[in-house]
């Protein structure tokens, strides 16, 4: 569909709605402008004596969302969100387009259950459906670098950990006077791949959760999941897929006079069916976890602990929840190629914050390729398979408060042996601070000054060969200058070394041979600039980034680039 064509449907469906309904009307808005300037430092080994490769880039964006919304009672609301875009040097709207980003219909049935139709964000527990952050989001790292990544998420609808899927979703809620104090229901279906009636079939996404909830003190709930081809969209012979996972988990709650303790926990059960060609080779297995834990909070005092215990089976299978979020076998786009073009750079911790192509929409039904510099314990997120362990987690304050800290500890082991039955080690150290020291001062300005540490550990024993460590170190500093204005400045450190020995899978997710691999990089972003802030949505900054990246396996991949980088932001 054109843009004149797009416009105008568009125009003519919220025109007869508004119409038809007499509705209140309303509007919401994103809009960005970026221009950025990069270069390679003329020292890189990359484009050392480079006669072809692309050295310095000057690009930019111009895109608004405009949403429009009708609400004609409390039973329904329409709301659509359209896309305009230009690109930098696009004069006179060359190569600009609009497209709908988003369509959703919200209604009330029998005021009492909820429907959504359309585009819908769907999360339920982190083993079933679960869009996992990635470890370098850091939770301490400077607000230059967040200016970044949350464009890249909020283009990839990387809202919290739901995943944007279309279909429709409704939930209500029932209440009770004796006995329960409610039970919620939630049901959802999804198409996650269509059908080219060849080759490649429907593939549907069901799934629901029930809560119940007996009081304050006790919850218990269960959850539900598939993803399945439909049989008939396409010929006999091509690939047959269907998984379900099913599980139940609780929560129970209990309140001293300065202590509130609750402990929680989830189990459950995968169901795997994958054929091929008429049965001709076809792959069936079930395997289960379990996650059970306890927290305590101070009702007084801002503190924490968190100590939990999981146990995921080696052929446990969810694609809803193992799903990552970024390519990590995706080439990064800017100034990718180097040594005349003979070359294509690796992705840096710089390409994962800042470039919308790496990151991923759908759902994979294959444990996805993974760099293990960037997380060997966990790279499928809590429902990683064949893996058992502790994890620890305390919080002090909040972000609002004079001091926040956290650290969480996970200790870790696979349940069996990767080819042979000398089983892994891992060791992951997660923790940093923020200090809000205009509130030690009593200055009504922002000062805040916060760092942050992932620390990763992989060792095996003397029969195999594993032994990687990874460390990322963040810093930020932030001042309030004058009124709205700030200074903010950060830093970004990340090193892994050693060797590991990775598993190479095929289509039915099953181990066929394994792959050497070696590490020894080192890789940093130092970044300064400034942000004024005209309201709490809207900011324009300025930033210089220094992006350096050292291999000390292959020299030629050495470079360094350095960018400026311009953004203003708007939301309403």
């Amino acid at each position: 569909m054109n843009s004149k064509k797009t416009l105008t449907t568009f125009l003519l469906f919220f025109a007869g709605i508004y119409s038809y309904a007499q509705s209140p009307f309303y509007f919401t808005g994103y809009g960005r402008a970026l221009i950025s300037s990069s270069a390679f430092d003329k020292g890189s080994e990359f484009i050392k004596n480079d006669t072809s490769s692309v050295k310095k880039k000057l690009d930019g964006q111009f895109l608004f969302d405009l949403g429009i919304n009708i609400k004609p009672s409390e039973q329904f609301k329409a709301s659509a969100i359209l896309r305009v875009s230009n690109e930098f040097g696009g004069f006179y709207s060359t190569g600009s387009y609009l497209q709908f980003r988003q369509v959703q219909v919200q209604g009330l049935l029998a005021k009492k259950v909820l429907y959504n139709i359309g585009d819908i964000d769907l999360q339920l527990t982190k083993y079933t459906l679960f869009n996992f952050n990635e470890p370098t989001a850091a939770e301490f790292e400077a607000d230059a670098f967040k200016i970044k990544r949350n464009i890249v998420e909020y283009d990839n609808f990387n809202f919290g950990n739901n995943w944007r899927l279309q279909g429709v979703q409704a939930n209500t809620t029932v209440n009770f006077k004796k006995y329960l104090q409610s039970i919620y229901f939630s049901a959802f279906g999804t198409r996650v791949i269509p059908s080219d009636f060849l080759s490649t079939p429907d593939r549907l996404l069901f799934g629901g959760t029930m809560k119940v909830k007996q009081s304050k003190f006790v919850e218990i709930g269960g959850n539900v999941i598939s993803i399945s081809d439909i049989t008939g969209t396409v010929q006999d012979t091509v690939t047959f897929y269907r998984n379900t996972v099913a599980t139940g988990d609780f929560k129970a709650s209990y309140s001293t006079r300065t202590i509130n303790l609750s402990a929680f926990g989830e189990v459950g059960r995968s169901f795997y069916d994958l054929s091929i060609a008429d049965n001709a080779s076809s792959f069936k297995t079930q395997d289960g976890f379990f996650d059970v834990g306890a927290n305590a909070t101070h009702k007084y005092i801002p503190v924490s602990a968190t100590v939990s215990y999981r146990l995921v089976g080696p052929e446990f299978y969810s694609p809803g929840a193992q799903t990552r979020r970024v390519f990590d076998d995706g080439s990064p786009v800017l100034l990718a190629d180097g040594m005349s073009g003979t070359m294509t750079r690796g992705q840096t911790i710089f390409d994962r914050m800042s470039d919308l192509n790496l990151y991923n929409r759908s759902l994979s039904t294959t444990l996805m390729l993974y760099n293990p510099i960037y997380n060997n314990s966990t790279p499928y997120g809590f429902a990683t398979p064949n893996r058992k362990g502790l994890t620890i987690d305390v919080k002090y304050g909040n972000k609002d408060s004079l001091l926040y800290a956290s650290l969480n500890t996970q200790l870790l082991n696979e349940v069996l042996g990767t080819g042979i039955s000398d089983k892994r080690k891992f060791m992951v150290l997660n923790g940093g601070a923020t200090v809000n020291i205009n509130k030690l001062l009593t200055w009504n300005k922002m000062l805040a000054l916060s760092g942050g540490m992932r620390y990763e550990k992989t060792s095996g024993s003397d029969a195999i060969n594993v032994d990687l460590t990874s460390m990322m170190i963040d810093g930020s500093l932030a001042v309030e200058v004058l009124k709205k204005f700030d200074l903010i400045g950060g830093l970004k450190y990340f090193s892994a070394s050693g060797d590991e020995v990775l598993s190479v899978r095929n289509g039915f997710n099953q181990t066929i041979n394994y792959q050497i691999f070696t590490a020894d990089v080192t890789q940093s972003i130092y970044s300064g600039g400034f942000r004024y802030r005209f309201t709490n949505y809207i900011y324009f900054a300025a930033n210089a980034f220094m992006s350096k990246s050292e291999n000390k396996k292959f020299s030629s991949d050495n470079y360094q680039i350095n960018q400026y980088f311009f953004s203003y932001i708007m939301r309403f």
